[in-house]
């Protein structure tokens, strides 16, 4: 079953004020932060502010979130795919989506967050901090050959 709602319209999408959705669980916020990273998350947290997530609906059968959110010019269909954790939250998976981006992108990220039993735009954040060791090897992955890094030898040894 869709929820909706009828009100002014952004590019002739209905506009949902509040959504009575019951997922049967929370939402594990912080592994959708994790996956669409910052600037998705954030740009999806501005558009559940503007109103733009139109209809959602729960597919428990598939553990997956459909909904339609307004873009750019054009409503886009989100569907978020989820797994249990032990204690039987919903942890993002995975979303498609049928805007250019296609794949955990902002719109995924507005579907979740409105949604989700936290306030409306006020998502908790419990992103938790990178070892030095996912950080050091997010930094030599930035410096693949032709990049036009050099990596640096040291004379002597690091260990």
């Amino acid at each position: 079953m869709w929820v909706d709602a009828s009100r002014p319209t952004i590019a002739g999408a209905d506009i949902l004020a509040a959504m009575p959705l019951a997922l049967p669980c929370g939402i594990d916020l912080a592994s959708v932060e994790e996956a669409v990273r910052a600037t998705f998350y954030d740009r999806g947290v501005q558009y559940v502010r503007q109103g733009r997530v139109v209809r959602s609906r729960w597919d428990g059968a598939e553990t997956a979130l459909q909904g339609e959110v307004v873009g750019r010019g054009a409503v886009y269909s989100v569907t978020v795919y989820f797994v249990r954790d032990d204690d039987e939250s919903l942890v993002f998976e995975e979303g498609d989506c049928s805007c250019p981006v296609g794949f955990n992108c902002k719109h995924v990220a507005a579907l979740v967050v409105a949604v989700s039993d936290q306030p409306r735009g006020t998502p908790k954040r419990s992103r938790r901090p990178l070892t030095w060791e996912e950080s050091l090897g997010s930094v030599l992955a930035s410096g693949s050959a032709g990049s036009g890094v050099e990596r640096v030898r040291f004379p002597w040894p690091l260990s």
